[in-house]
């Protein structure tokens, strides 16, 4: 028997907290409007590709899906609605993907604004709006001819609880090291470049990383069907990366390999084919004790739903796989996303239905049992019984490092810095609250201890975060060489070199 729980989602679409501000952050409202990522009409909110958001629901076909939710107290004006509560805690992107959960916060990105972006924890029930800049990253992509996907895409958390990182259009897997540089992990197959690393997987007994390599951020000629440029390799392979950083090449045999996830065993890698049927699947393949793969075979068969294909997974810690994708109500007047719960058995047990396409799943939380949800503009949560698997990090506990990762001249944007510059720098643990009841970022600068040393003379503060600081480059230096650096009482940051110009 089928059963539905639906929950309406209603409200405006909430500009960010500090990004709100033009000096601040290039994602003002104003932008956010005029780059077409979402706007309010007549009390209904439209995403970007034109459908409005109505009730997420929940659909049952087996009695187990019940039990897979938390039915959390619902707030006040609410609808009286049975069913799990589902929180939109944030809106206004153009295609958020990737979440994963990372030093206490949620990361996503969003390549098509070339971003990474946090959320932390916040009471259920609302929309905040709050979230942040993770990093502009990487800062020295080449401008593509068209804007498909043209940034980070995929992220992850290796054994040692470093940010890995999908490079789209660099195509290349890359980690982000404590000290704010950048390590390239895999970048060419037998001399040849990748297509366009999306999704991985780390094994936790090994460290190992599997990876997969469409052809997505292949950058093309202008143009709705442009052609690829520079693409070298004749298929679209799954990777591993071992321990010992070694690239293997495990399997080719999937058209559009996408998500993928190991089981909570680690002996099944599945992983999502986005392709066109009849290659629309999940597909699942045997992990040898070597990493190595075998037994390929059709886990789910995708092919009768309506619209789209499978994108991201992950497997929760009863071993049962969550899909999202675009599956639902292709020809009518408005587009449904879903994200599907399969068993072991690869039997459906339900689906959440979502308003706009969902690209990928990720669960987090301090207890690792909310399931957080990108789908294209927004990002949703929804409170599980079982929840995911925690990363096995054995990072070394203590003060998180002060890291700088990039610089830009905030006014006029883009330009060549020099001294007197409003400048924005972007990192993770840039800034600390010291007063004892400290407001929400962006805190009052007197009660931060950080400063930032520019050529050995401090720059005057405009806004401080734990992920951008605005400030001012002290006019009295030359021009020429100089090193920046952040300091919180005696920690100190990575040092950024940097030129001023006349």
């Amino acid at each position: 028997m089928t059963k539905m729980w639906s929950r309406k989602q209603t409200g405006p679409v909430i500009s960010p907290g500090p990004l709100a501000h033009d000096l601040k952050t290039s994602l003002s409202r104003r932008r956010l409007l005029g780059l077409g990522l979402a706007s309010s009409v007549a009390g209904v909110t439209w995403a970007a590709d034109g459908y409005p958001v109505r009730e997420t629901s929940f659909v049952s076909y087996d009695p187990s899906f019940n039990d897979l939710f938390v039915d959390l107290p619902k707030p006040p004006g609410s609808p009286n609605v049975a069913g799990p509560l589902i929180d939109r805690i944030a809106s206004g992107f153009r295609w958020a993907e990737g979440p994963v959960w990372y030093e206490d916060a949620l990361l996503f990105v969003d390549p098509r604004l070339n971003a990474i972006f946090r959320i932390r924890e916040q009471a259920w029930g609302h929309e905040s709006g709050i979230y942040d800049y993770a990093s502009h990253y990487p800062l020295d992509i080449p401008p593509p001819q068209t804007q498909v996907g043209y940034g980070p895409n995929g992220l992850g958390v290796d054994n040692q609880g470093r940010l890995i990182v999908a490079e789209h259009t660099l195509r290349q897997v890359a980690r982000r090291e404590a000290n704010g540089t950048r390590t390239i992990l895999a970048s060419h197959w037998e001399g040849k470049r990748l297509n366009s690393p999306n999704d991985f997987v780390v094994r936790r007994s090994d460290g190992s990383i599997y990876f997969t390599d469409p052809g997505y951020g292949i950058d093309r000629t202008p143009g709705a069907a442009g052609v690829e440029i520079d693409r070298q390799l004749t298929f679209q392979g799954i990777y591993r990366i071992a321990p010992n950083g070694s690239l293997h090449m495990v399997a080719d045999n999937a058209n559009r390999p996408n998500g993928l996830a190991l089981s909570v065993d680690e002996t099944v890698l599945y992983v999502n084919d986005s392709a066109a049927p009849p290659d629309r699947l999940v597909r699942a393949y045997d992990v040898r004790p070597d990493g190595s793969l075998a037994n390929h075979r059709v886990f789910v068969d995708m092919n009768n739903l309506p619209a789209g294909g499978p994108d991201g997974n992950k497997v929760d810690a009863r071993g049962n796989l969550w899909v999202a994708g675009l599956q639902e109500d292709p020809a009518g007047p408005i587009r449904v996303g879903n994200v599907l719960v399969y068993n072991p058995a690869g039997r459906l047990l339900g689906k959440i239905l979502l308003p706009e396409r969902a690209l990928n799943v990720g669960f987090g939380g301090a207890d690792w049992k909310t399931l957080y949800i990108t789908a294209t503009t927004s990002v949703y949560r929804v409170k599980t019984t079982y929840g995911g698997i925690p990363h096995p990090t054995t990072r070394t506990q203590g003060p998180p490092a002060i890291t700088a990762t990039g610089i830009i001249n905030a006014s006029p944007r883009g330009a060549a810095i020099s001294p007197g510059s409003i400048v924005e720098i972007y990192g993770s643990n840039l800034a600390i609250a010291s007063c004892p009841s400290a407001p929400p970022w962006p805190t009052q600068l007197s009660c931060s201890p950080t400063r930032v040393s520019v050529g050995g003379s401090d720059a005057a503060l405009l806004y401080i975060s734990p992920t951008q600081i605005n400030a001012q480059i002290p006019s009295g230096l030359a021009p020429g060489a100089v090193s920046l650096t952040i300091f919180q009482g005696s920690a100190q940051s990575n040092t950024i070199s940097l030129t001023l110009a006349r």
